[in-house]
């Protein structure tokens, strides 16, 4: 006999893929996803406290025993540097990222216990090199997260040299803790007779435990792979585009589209309004976050960053996405959505029994186990979605999925799925229902409250 599927069968043959990233293709991804970020940031409408991702923290930055967080810009900050150095314009601060990961000279600082200065061959429009004050350490609602303070160019008289006199102090002082030595050496020989060296070559200011580049190398050498995505780690920020492409696909047949930059807003053919705002990151109080946790099992003092949040309103779904948040994130709001507006009760009770012991198991609100199913099975189904062979492959096995349906004679859980992604299930009547805002959260120590044997 032919049994329906339940939710650890339905990937029984997916195999995951290999979603490891070189450091070079992590800076790129940062580097793309911080211009969009400060493109949009520059004009100056999102709230002051709003927190701005710029990158993961680079290696060289890991060597001097900055944690392994991203890094971010409060909104204020960046105003501030707009309206305080002219100098430092949208175009200077685009190249943030490529210059941070491989500094000419870090400092700890000698005023602020605890925080870095980073010193860039990065110059501003004036030919000033660049300074980057760093907090380590710090927490953006209950991420852990380093701040980047300020940027500027640490320019005297006027600002109209650099100010070579300060880097000279830092490093007699002691206060280097990682040098680029040809970044530096080349620094100090066009300073010229500005540093009084007294017969002392540049490289003897130096001692044996400063980091230098030739540590980056082999660190670099040593973990080729850095970063990586997995359930341990927080994912990287995520470009404006990569997400729109993602809601594109969750809304397939989405009609009437206005895009305003970080807000999108379409209608659906069975009426239904839908409006996406795409945010740096997400910030909520504390009921809220204790709400979180607990629809999706996580223990009540654990720290969650929020990867987005749903709420269906009537014939409207509002909905917000994190640039922090994780791949798919799209798709488990959407399910919330369409669950709400669009199936049938028959749909929803094949959903139910595949999953609701699941959920009972990992004590999780079985809303979200549905979800979080119908994401995974959405990323499983992109793969190899752009090939030949990948399209080919997808329609076989929907053909199979359509006659063991029809010899069932009921749905299984790839039947309503599929009905979801093709976006046949906006094709009906609306369904009026609300609901408040469901949330979907990570964290990299995420342990069920209770383990479950049955999966």
């Amino acid at each position: 006999t032919l049994e329906g599927e339940t939710g650890a069968d339905l990937f029984a043959d997916v195999k995951e893929p290999d979603t490891h990233y070189s450091a070079e293709e992590q800076l790129a991804t940062d580097s793309r996803a911080w211009k969009e970020t400060l493109r949009e940031a520059w004009k100056g409408n999102m709230p002051d406290s709003t927190m701005l991702p710029v990158m993961q923290t680079p290696t060289v930055l890991q060597l001097i025993g900055a944690p392994d967080y991203p890094i971010v810009m409060r909104q204020s900050k960046l105003m501030k540097i707009k309206k305080d150095h002219p100098e430092m314009t949208k175009a200077i601060l685009k190249q943030l990222p490529s210059y941070l990961a491989d500094p000419m000279i870090i400092f700890k600082s000698s005023t602020v216990p605890g925080r870095f200065v980073v010193g860039l061959e990065l110059k501003d429009t004036t030919g000033i090199n660049v300074v980057v004050p760093l907090e380590l350490n710090a927490k953006s609602g209950r991420i852990d997260v380093n701040v980047l303070t300020s940027a500027y160019g640490r320019g005297d008289k006027n600002h109209t040299q650099i100010q070579y006199s300060w880097f000279l102090d830092n490093i007699v002082d002691g206060n280097a803790v990682y040098v680029n030595k040809k970044q530096a050496a080349d620094f100090y020989q066009s300073a010229g007779l500005q540093l009084p060296m007294e017969g002392r070559r540049f490289n003897d200011l130096f001692g044996s435990s400063i980091k230098t580049d030739a540590d980056l190398v082999k660190a670099k050498n040593e973990n080729p792979e850095h970063y990586f995505a997995d359930e341990q780690q927080k994912e990287q920020a995520r470009g404006l585009s990569d997400i729109k492409q993602e809601v594109a696909e969750a809304f397939p047949n989405a009609q009437n589209i206005q895009d305003d930059g970080r807000s999108i807003s379409f209608t659906m053919p069975n009426g239904a309004k839908v409006r996406v705002n795409i945010v740096p990151s997400i910030e909520v109080g504390r009921a809220e976050a204790a709400e979180a946790r607990n629809t999706h099992g996580i223990n009540a003092n654990a720290q969650v960053i929020i990867n987005g949040r749903e709420r269906t309103v009537g014939q409207n779904a509002l909905i917000e996405l994190s640039q922090l948040g994780k791949r798919g994130t799209s798709y488990h709001e959407a399910f919330h959505a369409i669950y709400d507006m669009c199936l049938t009760n028959q749909e929803k009770s094949v959903l139910h029994r595949a999953y609701d012991k699941e959920a009972k198991g990992l004590d999780k609100d079985v809303y979200e186990v549905m979800a979080d199913a119908y994401r995974d099975w959405m990323i499983a189904r992109q793969k190899g979605h752009g090939t030949r062979f990948g399209k080919l492959w997808r329609k076989i096995k929907d053909t199979v999925s359509s006659i063991l349906h029809i010899l069932r004679k009921a749905d299984s859980i790839s039947d309503v799925f599929r009905r979801m992604e093709s976006g046949e299930v906006w094709e009906r009547p609306l369904n009026s229902k609300s609901s408040s805002n469901r949330y979907l959260v990570t964290n990299e120590q995420v342990l069920p409250r209770h383990r479950g044997s049955s999966h």
